[in-house]
């Protein structure tokens, strides 16, 4: 009987050899996996051993820090019970250790566990030792820091109490006292400055040399076992205690955690043998299942695959990327992928071309329609202003006109006190008129985009005062206070001549709507990293349901001041577009016959500006 490579016999017959063999192996590994349990066993048994010593170093070392910290003796000696049986139980740990590495069931992972143990017991001595000098260092009663401490502590109450106030010497050892006992800085920094305004006294009192080193060498050992005791840690379990007692658990969860990987590979080993003999039989069963299941997917797999790509694709759209994926068992379904990715492709870049025209069209019809609803909106804006404008200017002129006509008929019947009264008010007239042209000029300026923008550093306070000065004769005209209140040094990035309009407006309109008497305040200040202006006036205050639209272009606001000042409502648009351009903010706070603060927000300086710029 012929068997051809690529058959069904061929490949039933490769099968079951390779369950023959796995069954080989599998009985050979059960027997290593046996082997392998009882050197496991062994090795848990040292771990437990080496857990168990573990923590009596842990405990004797806690007994130590408990007992011997106290203990006048063994600062005195430097031996003790507790510090040999640490030594003792870490040479048992170390001799463990050392037969630990030496196991031949140890693997890789235990192997990383046993080596990270002996590392964090390594650690775990070398703090302990830094602990035990530390500790003698600071010392207790007589002997180290303390010692030192409390001897000059006794020398300056005994000996030197006629040079120095015993007061003060008792309040130091006072905040001496509660340092020790509370571990609070604020002891520490009491007792730190009680000593130096008492050796600075000392020292300008000529008191003798051996009193001042005397309070030096106790005010030195006091700092000296302040950073011992920060350092040891021993109370508040911070410092090097702190550090041991973490080591303790890393040192505890190391351990654990090694007996617990030791007992599961154990285990596992156990459980790997039982189930040993069922995988076999298993493996025996599904061969033949497997071969023939095999064959069915490797042909019908990619012509699933191939239907579910093709009714994605579908439910998407075309809006999905598609590629080659499908195994290349046959060169039937090869081809019917490459044809199909090939059309879909082609789908999807007419689609795209589609897609392409139809967003630039909606972009056109969107630029188009905003452009129109801009024209609407600023013809009919531009109509409302030059009927106001036409109607402002048409007052003031035939003001003049009328009372220049009196002056030139009725010159000379005209009495001095009749001709500065009609000159007043042809002043007004004529600064009303100026005002509004002035007004009506940067309006158009802006409009036509004729206004460069050329922001300089500016020096706030300069420009506030400025306007003030250009201001004062309507001020005192009218009996109005205006007062400056800003740093020299209150600079701002900005266009100047658009922040001088800004200012010059809003004081304008603060000194028309302020009854005579009243006071306007310029304020400059910093807040959150910008420059605030603010223009406060006591005056009649402005309607809430005014305010809402005054910044508005469609909306007219104009209304006399308290000297029936007439205003055209184009100022405060423009403080406004201003301020915006030089990336600030302006809003107002008015309350009715309380009077109103404008505020207006700028960016810093970039560099410092002169005070005469």
């Amino acid at each position: 009987m012929k068997i051809y490579f690529g058959s069904i016999r061929f490949k039933l017959l490769r099968a079951f050899l390779s369950i023959v063999f796995i069954t080989v192996v599998m009985a050979g590994w059960a027997a290593w996996l046996l082997n392998q349990s009882k050197q496991m066993s062994q090795l848990k048994d040292r771990m437990d051993l080496v857990q168990l010593y573990t923590m009596q170093v842990i405990k004797v070392d806690k007994d130590f820090f408990v007992q011997e910290t106290i203990n006048e003796d063994f600062y005195e000696q430097g031996e003790s019970k507790l510090l040999e049986e640490h030594q003792r139980l870490i040479g048992n740990l170390k001799f463990e250790m050392t037969a630990l590495l030496e196991e031949d069931a140890l693997d890789n992972s235990l192997l990383s566990e046993v080596q990270s143990l002996e590392r964090e017991l390594v650690t775990y001595d070398s703090l302990y030792l830094t602990m035990l000098q530390s500790l003698k260092e600071r010392g207790f009663m007589k002997m180290g820091l303390e010692g030192d401490m409390r001897a000059a502590a006794h020398r300056l109450e005994n000996e030197f109490d006629h040079a120095l106030p015993m007061s003060d010497l008792l309040m130091l050892r006072r905040h001496e006292k509660d340092y020790l006992l509370r571990r609070q800085e604020v002891y520490a920094d009491k007792f730190t400055k009680l000593y130096r305004q008492l050796s600075q006294r000392l020292k300008e009192e000529g008191v003798d040399a051996e009193v001042r080193t005397t309070l030096d060498v106790y005010f030195a050992a006091f700092l000296g076992l302040k950073d011992k005791v920060e350092l040891l840690g021993l109370e508040d379990q911070s410092g090097l205690k702190g550090m041991l007692n973490d080591q303790s658990d890393r040192l505890e969860s190391v351990i654990w955690q090694l007996s617990s990987l030791a007992s599961i590979q154990q285990k596992a080993t156990f459980k790997t043998l039982q189930v040993n003999l069922l995988v076999m039989v298993v493996l025996s069963i599904i061969g033949g299942i497997y071969i023939s299941f095999r064959q069915a997917r490797s042909l019908g797999k990619p012509i699933t695959q191939l239907t579910r790509k093709i009714n994605h694709v579908i439910r998407e759209d075309f809006g999905v990327p598609v590629s080659r994926g499908l195994p290349a068992n046959t060169l039937e379904v090869e081809d019917l992928e490459n044809s199909f990715v090939k059309m879909v492709k082609r789908i999807q870049e007419q689609l795209s071309d589609i897609e392409v025209a139809k967003q630039e069209l909606e972009k056109q019809n969107g630029r188009l329609e905003h452009t129109a609803s801009e024209l609407r909106e600023s013809n009919t804006v531009k109509d409302k202003f030059f009927s106001i404008i036409a109607h402002d200017l048409k007052g003031p002129i035939a003001t003049l006109s009328s009372f220049l006509d009196l002056l030139v008929k009725f010159n000379e019947k005209l009495s001095r006190e009749e001709t500065t009264q009609m000159a007043r008010e042809i002043q007004g007239s004529v600064n009303n008129l100026s005002e509004l042209l002035e007004n009506l000029l940067e309006w158009s300026r802006s409009q036509m985009g004729a206004l460069e923008f050329q922001p300089v550093d500016l020096n706030l306070k300069l420009l506030m005062r400025k306007n003030i000065e250009l201001h004062s004769v309507r001020a005192r005209a009218k009996g109005i206070t205006v007062k400056l209140e800003a740093e020299d040094d209150l600079l701002a990035r900005g266009d100047h001549n658009m922040v001088d309009f800004v200012i010059r407006n809003l004081l304008g309109n603060a000194l028309k709507f302020t009854r005579p008497g009243g006071q306007v305040v310029l304020r400059g200040q910093v807040r959150e990293e910008m420059m605030e202006i603010q223009v406060e006036d006591n005056g009649v205050g402005i309607p809430e349901a005014v305010q809402s639209r005054l910044f508005k272009p469609e909306e007219n606001v104009t209304r006399r001041g308290t000297g029936n000042e007439k205003g055209t409502g184009l100022g405060l648009l423009l403080c406004k577009e201003f301020v915006e351009r030089n990336e600030g903010h302006i809003w107002l706070e008015s309350k009715p016959e309380f009077g109103t603060t404008f505020y207006f927000t700028l960016q810093p300086a970039q560099e410092l500006v002169p005070q005469h710029s």
